[in-house]
């Protein structure tokens, strides 16, 4: 066994005993906060959420001797509250992401470009749900200047308090840049 996995399997060994004494209780906990997270990472509408379950864990690992002498009270919280880090984290590089691909686009765009751009939208607008169509529609449509006050008057339509509407927008507009992605990169293999 190489180094790197040797402290892999000594920093996991000290996560379990952290989490509690009993070796089988520990890998019980172990999986159940594992399990825990993807949910929570899949409720917020990550693509992939193993992969941030599996950082989460990671970094409480790394940090795990630091942890065992200072940290007082429910290990899982701790672990919770560092994938709120990650979570954070992962939007921001999606934003920044997001940010760069329209800046780039704006930029070195060609007649021919925006004519494929609009063609692989009006594809992937086509393939949401007409409910998905009409919220984004609607979110998007209404006056900048009273933006708050008509998507408070939109949730309010919708029955729904402003965070999960801000959350059902979030998860279209994923869908749609997965779309787009994925149209240009066949309309680049035409």
């Amino acid at each position: 066994m190489n180094v790197q996995n040797q402290n892999r399997v000594e920093h996991l060994d000290s996560l379990l005993e952290w989490l509690d004494p009993d070796r089988e209780r520990a890998a019980e906990k172990y999986l159940g906060i594992r399990q825990s997270l993807i949910k929570i990472f899949t409720w917020k509408g990550s693509a992939d959420a193993e992969s941030l379950a599996d950082e989460t864990l990671a970094r409480v690992m790394s940090r795990i001797s630091e942890l065992r002498g200072t940290y007082e009270g429910d290990p899982s919280l701790y672990v919770y509250a560092v994938a709120r880090n990650v979570l954070k984290e992962q939007r921001r590089a999606q934003v920044k992401s997001v940010e760069i691909a329209d800046s780039v686009s704006e930029n070195q765009t060609t007649d021919i470009d925006n004519e494929r751009t609009n063609d692989c939208m009006e594809r992937c607008f086509a393939s949401l749900s007409p409910s998905s169509r009409a919220l984004i529609l609607d979110y998007y449509s209404r006056d900048r200047t009273d933006k708050l006050s008509n998507r408070k008057e939109l949730a309010d339509k919708l029955h729904i308090a402003p965070q999960q509407l801000r959350v059902q927008v979030f998860r279209i507009r994923n869908k749609l840049s997965t779309c787009m992605e994925a149209c240009l990169k066949q309309e680049d293999k035409s």
